[in-house]
């Protein structure tokens, strides 16, 4: 685990998260015991990932484990707590988004009439310099998604491609963080 100011950087995330959720779920493997020892609270469960093929593929492994409405969040990011909490108190479909100067490093969000409608990952030429920073706001309806979703060239399910799919069929919007 990356350490940030003397503990996990994941850490940091978890302590806000908790005001918000009733329950932190970690994808892993089996043999990540780091994780699974410094994250011992009630709230903390673990899903075993046996096969790493994706993120899409991390999500799916969580299906019989959350309820209708959830944050996802990649363990790397470090977003600012207030932002989590911010995030966390509003209704609907949301993904993190934030101002990039370096915009091709990351997954660039297209935006129409406030809603999310397409995501580009890590183009040659961004169309803008708002970026997916690792934060949703989804419902069990992505599950569905992820079923939908087909092997990308580098033999993975990606999340990315799951999101094109649930929106077109639900709307998503971007919520501007602040702290990334």
């Amino acid at each position: 685990m990356i350490e940030l100011a003397n503990k996990p950087a994941v850490a940091w995330s978890v302590a806000a998260l908790e005001r918000f959720v009733d329950e932190i779920i970690f994808v892993v493997r089996k043999d990540q015991k780091d994780i699974m020892n410094y994250f011992t609270a009630d709230n903390c469960t673990f899903v075993y990932q046996d096969e790493q093929r994706g993120t899409a593929h991390a999500l799916a492994e969580c299906k019989g484990a959350v309820e209708d409405r959830f944050v996802l969040m990649n363990a790397d990011e470090v977003i600012g707590s207030r932002d989590i909490q911010s995030f966390c108190r509003h209704k609907g479909l949301f993904i993190g988004a934030h101002r990039s100067e370096t915009p091709e490093k990351f997954g660039v969000l297209q935006v129409a009439g406030g809603h999310v409608v397409d995501i580009t990952e890590k183009p040659e030429k961004p169309a803008g310099s708002l970026v997916n920073c690792g934060i949703y706001m989804l419902d069990a309806s992505v599950f569905d998604a992820v079923e939908k979703t087909s092997l990308s060239q580098r033999n993975e399910y990606e999340l990315t491609e799951s999101l094109k799919i649930l929106m077109k069929e639900k709307d998503m919007r971007p919520y501007e963080i602040k702290q990334w």
